[in-house]
């Protein structure tokens, strides 16, 4: 007979209140050298290094973002950012809307008088020594996490038009990059303290950052409506792209979704849509494809689930 899961306390709950949730959705993962902190759409569970429960803090919003350090957990929800103290699992919460005018703030049901997610939603944080990045739906801010001080980048000072949904930063010494599906990439110099934005290259998407892989930025460009999107070097100084071309015949130039990074094969860097596609030939400086090894490796996957069909520690696992 199996053991009975132990028991999952909740930190903050009033005596006398009973709270049902699941812990099976989970939105954030983050962790330090004690724990492993899950963001849930009421909250955030808290596991050991062996995975055994520790406790559960119940916020009321959707924890999407998750960061540690110095004795704090950040959450990052549409209701604006919590700060979760690890000595006694308390909760501290900050409204991110307090450079919006009160008369021009935005409320979930409009029209409304409070505000929420539209000015507040936070999409992605990093850590960055005592600083703490927050991407939002409209914009970037910046929480010193020392005094509590909050600086807000405004659209002018973005380079952005409209609401960004800035949900990736990559944090890159002099520079902080972020990303967005809406507004593409901006680079944030500390020297300066200004953000600048690549010039557009080809007829729709935005430039996007793929990511920071061996000391190089790449990122993701649509060239054109016929070969559509191309995977590029991005000069840290002056933005300049450099598009890598495929090497590949004519009739399979044209790649239809944004390229990712997937990891390395080998020394080779390997890149893909959906799924690893292509290896990064440095030398050429072109990507060449990797379908017909991707292939073999599936089909020796297939027949080693195959082979151990039965196997309960396979359970679940799909040929």
């Amino acid at each position: 007979k199996s053991e009975p899961p132990p028991a999952f306390p909740w930190a903050n709950l009033p005596n006398g209140v009973r709270l049902i949730a699941s812990n099976e959705n989970v939105l954030a993962l983050a962790n330090d050298d004690r724990y492993v902190y899950a963001g849930h759409p009421w909250g955030v569970a808290v596991y050991d290094l062996k995975g055994q429960p520790v406790t559960r803090i119940a916020l009321g919003e959707a924890a999407r973002a998750l960061v540690t350090g110095d004795g704090y957990v950040w959450a990052g929800t549409p209701k604006g950012l919590f700060r979760i103290a690890q000595a006694d699992w308390s909760v501290a919460h900050q409204w991110l809307h307090e450079d919006v005018p009160l008369k021009e703030r935005h409320a979930r049901t409009w029209p409304g008088p409070n505000s929420d997610w539209f000015d507040n939603s936070v999409y992605s944080l990093a850590l960055d020594g005592e600083q703490l990045w927050i991407g939002l739906h409209r914009n970037v801010q910046r929480l010193n996490t020392r005094t509590l001080e909050l600086r807000a980048y405004s659209f002018e000072e973005l380079k952005i038009t409209s609401w960004a949904g800035f949900d990736q930063f990559v944090i890159d010494g002099q520079y902080v990059w972020i990303d967005s599906d809406h507004a593409g990439l901006r680079r944030y110099d500390r020297t300066t303290d200004e953000w600048s934005a690549p010039e557009h290259v080809g007829p729709r998407d935005p430039l996007r950052l793929v990511g920071l892989v061996d000391g190089r930025v790449f990122g993701d460009v649509y060239v054109d409506d016929a070969l559509r999107h191309r995977l590029c070097l991005i000069d840290r100084q002056t933005l300049d792209v450099s598009v890598i071309p495929l090497a590949t015949k004519k009739e399979e130039q044209l790649v239809n979704s944004p390229l990712r990074y997937f990891g390395k094969r080998g020394d080779q860097l390997v890149f893909g849509t959906e799924w690893p596609g292509y290896v990064f030939d440095e030398a050429a400086n072109t990507l060449r494809p990797i379908r017909k090894e991707i292939e073999q490796m599936n089909e020796r996957l297939r027949l080693q689930r195959k082979e151990h069909r039965g196997d309960e520690r396979l359970q679940g696992l799909q040929d």
